[in-house]
Parts: C-alpha cells; structure tokens; sequence
C-alpha cells in the first residue's frame, strides 16, 4: 500500500515539475515590442530601445511596438501595421499603438487599437510627425524612435493621470462619403445669387447719384472756413500678440476597420 502511494505521489510530482516550464514559456510568449527586420538598428541600439519600449509598456499596460521591414508586400502601410498588430499576440492587445516602418518605398504609419486610439488622437500624432519625421529622413533611426517613444509615454500616461484629455473617435467613413464637391457648388451658387440680389438692391438705391466736377460742390455754402491746417505725426506704436499653438490638443481620431474587423485609429506618410 505504501509503495502504491508512493509511486502515486512520485507521479504527480513529475507532471508538476514538467507542466511548470510549459505554463511559463506560453505566459511569457508574447511578440517583441521591437522587431527590426529592416536592421536599421545596432545591435545596443536594439537593446536599448526594447528595454525602453518594455518598460514603457508594462508601466502603462498599453503595448507601444516598433516594426521596420524591407517590404511590405502588395499591403498598404496601413493595412500591414493594422494586421501586424492583430495577428501576432502582443502583451496589452487591444490597447496599443504600433510604429511601421518599410523601407521599399519609405513609408511610416502609425496604428492604434483600443484605448490608444482615444489616446494618440490624430493632433497629437500629428505632433509627433512634426517631432520625429527629420531624424527618420536623416537615418537617425534609434533618435526618431526614441522620440515616439517618449512622446507615445508622455500622451498615454497624462491621459491616464487626467493631465491630458481623451480624444474622441469618429468613423472615417462618415467624414469620406459626404459629397463635399456638390455642397461646396450649391453653397457657391447660393452665395453668388445673393450676392447679386443685395448689389442690385444698393444699386437701385442710388440712381440720384451724380459726380460732381469739383470739390466744392460738395461742401454746402458758408459750412466751412479753414484758416490754417498743419499735420504733424507723431508716433506710432503696434502691440503684436501670438496667437498660443495648441500642441496639446485632445481632438478626435478617425477610425477604420481593419480585416481581422478590429477598430483602429492611425495615420503615416513619407520620409
């Protein structure tokens, strides 16, 4: 009976010894939150900046991931970033943003999904556009992504302090579809009409207008005796005031659906 037992315990330890590793490696496999295919990066750099990335990350429970590729295939940037993003299994998923970079045709996008689409509105993407876009065209590339970085970690954790304000997200389709080009037209002929309407009314109103041929036809008799007229100047003094730039600003993002059917927000261009 004892060596029944025994074997029986001895068993159950072993399943538990084996199982222990398993259950570890599936917690801990969870894609890269730098992945440089492109190998824009040295190797330090590529230390570096996944620890910073990862630091980023887990403190704020929001995945901030940088990818370069050489190519991109027949996707758009949008679309690869988009589907980057959702099919591989990034720690925080939905909540993240996500920096491409392809190097064929030098595109740069930006994807959000979850609460960093209300986070890193378009303004503020914008702002960091403004921010990184030069080191990005110059080869600085660890700079440029250091630079989001920083900026993904300043929006998202004021956001979450209520330093900054959430933005709002509208879909992008409402805003593409809206027949722009026949508004503006009838918005045009409308104003034209009008504006020949109430010219035509002023017109009319001073037929009994007549030129004159001198000056003092206009003056009525005996109204005016000037002796003596001098103009000296002065001075001159203009106060000019900059109008502040909102750097700030929570604005709104527009969204799309991407073809796994998450929601995402983003945007990218050239560099």
């Amino acid at each position: 009976m004892n060596k029944k037992l025994l074997l029986v315990f001895f068993a159950v330890l072993l399943c538990v010894v084996v199982s222990v590793p398993a259950f570890a490696d599936t917690a801990e496999d969870y894609t890269p939150h730098l992945i440089d295919n492109a190998d824009l990066l040295t190797g330090e750099e590529e230390s570096n900046l996944l620890a910073k990335l990862d630091e980023i990350s887990d403190r704020l429970s929001v995945d901030v991931a940088v990818v370069t590729e050489d190519s991109i295939g027949d996707k758009t940037p949008r679309e690869y970033a988009d589907d980057f993003y959702d099919y591989n299994s990034y720690k925080y998923n939905p909540d993240g943003v996500l920096l491409l970079i392809s190097m064929e045709e030098r595109d740069w996008y930006i994807t959000t999904t979850g609460s960093a689409i209300t986070t890193i509105t378009d303004a503020r993407r914008g702002n960091m556009e403004d921010a990184f876009l030069s080191d990005l065209s110059g080869g600085y590339y660890y700079d440029a992504f250091s630079t989001y970085a920083d900026m993904c970690d300043n929006y998202i954790s004021g956001v979450q302090s209520g330093y900054y304000e959430e933005g709002e997200a509208y879909e992008e389709s409402t805003v593409g579809n809206f027949p722009w080009g026949p508004a503006i037209l009838v918005s045009l002929a409308i104003g034209l009409v009008a504006a020949l309407v109430v010219t035509g009314f002023m017109r009319g109103q001073l037929k009994t207008v007549r030129r004159k041929a001198a000056a003092s036809d206009y003056v009525r008799p005996g109204s005016m005796n000037v002796a003596y007229a001098n103009d000296v100047f002065l001075y001159s003094h203009v106060n000019r005031t900059a109008k502040p730039k909102d750097n700030d600003s929570s604005g709104g993002s527009a969204t799309h659906t991407s073809s796994s059917g998450t929601t995402h927000g983003g945007g990218g261009g050239k560099f």
